[in-house]
């Protein structure tokens, strides 16, 4: 049960269940009422079998599905030809109706709970939608909007219905501070760790890490066309790109349109954490997106608390600004591909040829100027 994840494959899972119980209870009774006729014909007794005109000659395949029929009659209304024709047989026959209408009456229940469920849930799901092209018919939304609208509501449909969300979970409250804090870094903001920072940061001091999650770090949501900054603008968070694609285009490209296509496991944006930052370019989302989303601030207010961290990124971030003022403008940007800046950013980590002292990082300021 703990291996499915979607709740409707789990309700049909569980109707499978019930009707292959039913089907066992009913091939053992099928066997038991054949063994009862067997045995009192050899008793010489009238029985079931001998009713059947030349029924033991028939294969065992017939024989074994007529037991079987007749044991599915006894937990339904229907019926058939085959009757008791002793004080055994009937005796029998009476114990499996007197059985199968309890037992009947619990998978019958048992099975229509699950499909109203299942019901239930594509109905909820079929009206919110009937709602929402309602509302946006009655408010006049203009039919290239509406189609926005409802592509990305069904996108995060499909996205949210196999996901048990951490609202669902109530029992996670009772987790400590800690221990909740580590849950939620490993499950949301595991992408993290595709920045070589983050990652060696991780290794280091993971409380340190695991404290990002409730103050630092959150989930940002894109739908096809949505801008997430602009050109000019001040840069007010660093984005980890988790799935979707997005395109950048700097400024003296906006004529001719060419620009880089930012894809999961690459960057935005990572200026901000180390020093004031102007937008050198937009982003545009070409499809469905989802990202995380660093506070600068927030991120310096934790990432302090920790010492281990703390030296490590400040030497990183030294060193990265340095990279940084070395570039000439036309290559400063505010993307950052994974394949073509890991090399880099790891070299700002293991690196310390640029002359930076260890005893010395602990008493720079943290966010260096340009």
């Amino acid at each position: 049960r703990d291996r499915i994840d979607s709740e409707v494959m789990f309700i049909m899972m569980n109707v499978i269940k019930l009707i292959t119980m039913l089907l066992l209870v009913n091939h053992f009774l099928a066997s038991v009422w054949y063994l009862l006729g067997s045995l009192t014909g050899n008793m010489e007794l009238t029985n079931w079998i001998d009713s059947e005109e030349e029924f033991d000659q028939e294969s065992l395949g017939y024989r074994y599905t007529t037991a079987l029929h007749w044991s599915l009659t006894q937990f339904t209304p229907a019926s058939m030809s085959v009757q008791p024709h002793n004080v055994i047989e009937r005796t029998f026959a009476i114990m499996v109706l007197v059985f199968g209408l309890v037992l009947f009456s619990s998978f019958v229940s048992a099975i229509t709970t699950s499909m109203t469920q299942l019901s239930k849930m594509q109905d909820d799901r079929s009206k919110q939608f009937w709602l929402l092209r309602r509302y946006l018919r009655q408010h006049n939304v203009q039919s290239q909007l509406s189609f926005r609208v409802l592509r990305y509501i069904e996108y995060a449909c499909r996205e949210q219905e196999d996901v048990v969300s951490e609202g669902r979970v109530t029992v996670l409250n009772l987790l400590s501070e800690q221990l909740r804090n580590e849950l939620l870094y490993v499950v949301s903001f595991a992408c993290m760790t595709t920045h070589p920072l983050f990652e060696k940061a991780g290794n280091i001091s993971n409380l340190g890490m695991n404290q990002l999650s409730s103050t630092a770090l959150a989930h940002t949501f894109l739908a096809v066309g949505d801008v997430l900054f602009s050109k000019g603008t001040k840069a007010a968070h660093m984005f980890i790109l988790v799935s979707g694609e997005l395109q950048y285009v700097k400024a003296e490209d906006f004529e001719t349109g060419q620009g880089v296509n930012v894809k999961g496991d690459d960057w935005l944006c990572e200026q901000v954490l180390w020093s004031d930052w102007i937008h050198l370019g937009s982003g545009l989302s070409i499809v469905e997106c989802k990202m995380v989303s660093i506070h600068p601030q927030a991120f310096a207010d934790v990432i302090r608390r920790d010492i281990p961290t703390f030296m490590l990124t400040c030497l990183y971030a030294r060193n990265f600004i340095n990279w940084l003022n070395g570039l000439p403008y036309g290559d400063l940007s505010d993307a950052f591909l994974s394949k073509d800046m890991r090399p880099v950013v790891n070299r700002f980590i293991e690196d310390e040829a640029h002359g930076y002292d260890r005893k010395h990082t602990g008493r720079m300021s943290w966010r260096a100027s340009t």
